[in-house]
């Protein structure tokens, strides 16, 4: 004889949950493809020698994902884009400003 589930839509609520975790995973992994991609486009250009565009791409990557990973080497591949184009002033103020969070690149 089958016992019948202490709630009738529990089922419902586990399938509900289950789905909506699946959802979280995979929003946090389209994320984090989008910022690698983000960051592969500017260290291209950087690579390139197109450093107007590579600057441009740091200091938008670190303001859209000033929680990554990669954000250190972003500011430093910024500060010699503007290096490259005769900007000192920029990089030291780049430089100056995200030394706190330089970590092991401080050096």
């Amino acid at each position: 004889m089958r016992r019948p589930c202490w709630w009738p839509g529990a089922w419902r609520l586990g399938l509900a949950l289950w789905v909506g975790w699946l959802g979280i995973a995979a929003t946090g992994r389209a994320q984090d493809a989008v910022e690698a991609r983000a960051f592969r486009a500017a260290a291209r250009a950087f690579q390139d020698g197109i450093y107007d565009l590579a600057a441009r791409e740091f200091g938008q990557f670190v303001q859209r994902f000033p929680a990554s990973p990669h954000v250190t080497e972003a500011v430093l591949l910024h500060a010699r884009a503007a290096l490259r184009m005769q900007q000192a002033s920029v990089a030291i103020d780049l430089l100056t400003t995200n030394a706190p969070r330089a970590g092991p690149l401080a050096d």
